[in-house]
């Protein structure tokens, strides 16, 4: 995951690597929630180039930015439960919701 959702990844690998993420969530929340938690952390050129996107996004968060980025390339719409994580404080509200229900749980969760 650090590594095809890292900022130094091509938008092309970014957008793959987030909709399999984005399979992830509904099926895996509990890892789900750990990797959001600590992916930032698990590559140390996650943030790369930052500095030029922090501006256009309006936010310092590498994730958040990754994920806009990649489906603005391409024009696509974001995966309503990828919507859940950058909803910005309703992140961990959502992804708790995600650990403490079974399968379909996102249909619940704000």
């Amino acid at each position: 995951m650090p590594l095809r959702t890292g900022l130094g990844a091509f938008h092309e690998i970014r957008l793959v690597a987030w909709l399999m993420f984005s399979t992830l969530i509904d099926r895996f929340p509990v890892t789900a929630r750990w990797v959001w938690e600590n992916l930032p952390r698990l590559h140390p050129d996650y943030c790369r180039g930052i500095d030029k996107l922090k501006d256009l996004y309006g936010t310092n968060d590498c994730r958040i930015i990754s994920i806009k980025d990649a489906f603005n390339k391409w024009n696509m719409e974001i995966p309503r439960n990828l919507m859940g994580l950058l909803s910005g404080n309703n992140v961990y509200r959502f992804l708790y919701c995600l650990s403490e229900f079974s399968e379909g749980a996102c249909s619940r969760c704000p």
